[in-house]
């Protein structure tokens, strides 16, 4: 059965049984005839002969139009297509046909030598572009501010305008008590935990951390609330936390005896980061990518403590209230 207008593919009289050395090919170049199995079948939809043995193939090499193909360990010369072989799901009976050296994920590849992922609508999609829609997806999500909308419903006023400013447990606590502190929490936890455990499922773990640093800009600079949030400690705490459990256990220990020595939340607070952000570039393999991310997100936490930080500078209570500096309230409004 001739193949665009070449001579048919053929395979060395002997076994095709996996595993089994080649026989080389007969003077001239040219093996004997023999049609090729019936599974082979490019990823540009060429069909090529039925053919006898059954068992797994593999595509060694292949030059495009002019190569050989080596098929279960025998020859197929001059076939005009250097692709991936797939097998037919509806011809039964030979195992699945990669190029050797290839790894699971590189079907797609014919002719060209690079990579496609299908994606839905038929178009090619890379893992670059997969992670810039889970980042823009993860800031949109982390955008909705629980705190600001729960003492919104209970119609409690701004938490932004009140006590520290910060749209966090801290203030729902003052404002509305411990039960919607803890509801707060919990949310903002919950979220973070989620979008890393369907991080770790659909991107390279080297890509996650990203999705960190978009939770975190949500949080702080949300787009649904005139870009004003909270810190994004909480977020953090969930989503490292779920990438190093064993960092979360070690942040929570370290901001108990931090915080029993100098009584300063915010203090405390730095040494549960640094573990959580330890545990994380660990969990993501600690390469330049993963490294910038969790060092970008560090710094976008501790750009939200600004304030505390001058004020410790200049001897005043941590966490003294940004409406203060503004109206020169004081009491308890003010802290």
């Amino acid at each position: 059965m001739p193949l665009h207008g070449r001579e048919s593919l053929h395979l060395p009289r002997g076994d095709a049984e996996p595993g089994r050395p080649a026989p080389p090919l007969q003077p001239g170049g040219l093996p004997d005839r023999r049609p090729l199995p019936r599974a082979a079948r490019c990823s540009q939809d060429h069909e090529y002969p039925p053919a006898v043995p059954a068992g797994p193939v593999s595509l060694s090499h292949g030059h495009p139009g002019t190569g050989d193909h080596r098929v279960a360990g025998t020859f197929a010369p001059r076939v005009g297509c250097a692709g991936l072989f797939a097998q037919r799901p509806d011809r039964p009976g030979t195992g699945p046909v990669r190029r050797a050296g290839a790894s699971g994920t590189g079907a797609g590849f014919c002719g060209s030598g690079r990579p496609r992922r299908e994606a839905a609508g038929g178009r090619g999609r890379d893992a670059v572009t997969d992670c810039l829609l889970w980042v823009g997806a993860v800031y949109a999500a982390a955008s909705v501010n629980f705190a600001i909308l729960v003492l919104s419903i209970l119609k409690k006023g701004d938490p932004r305008n009140r006590f520290s400013g910060n749209a966090g447990t801290t203030n729902v606590y003052r404002m509305a008590g411990p039960f919607w502190a803890v509801a707060v929490l919990l949310l903002d936890v919950g979220r973070a935990v989620a979008v890393a455990v369907l991080g770790t499922m659909f991107l390279p773990m080297a890509q996650v951390p990203w999705l960190g640093l978009a939770l975190v800009a949500g949080n702080r600079y949300p787009c649904f609330h005139g870009f004003r949030g909270g810190k994004g400690v909480a977020a953090y705490l969930g989503f490292a936390g779920a990438l190093a459990p064993w960092a979360a256990a070690l942040a929570a220990a370290l901001w108990v005896a931090v915080f029993a020595l100098v009584r300063v939340p915010f203090v405390a607070s730095f040494f549960m980061i640094a573990a959580l952000a330890t545990g994380e570039g660990l969990a993501a393999g600690g390469s330049a990518g993963p490294a910038f991310a969790v060092t970008a997100t560090v710094i976008l936490i501790l750009a939200g403590h600004w304030r505390n930080i001058r004020d410790i500078g200049k001897g005043h209570k941590a966490e003294v209230s940004t409406i203060e500096s503004e109206t020169g309230k004081t009491g308890p409004e003010a802290g």
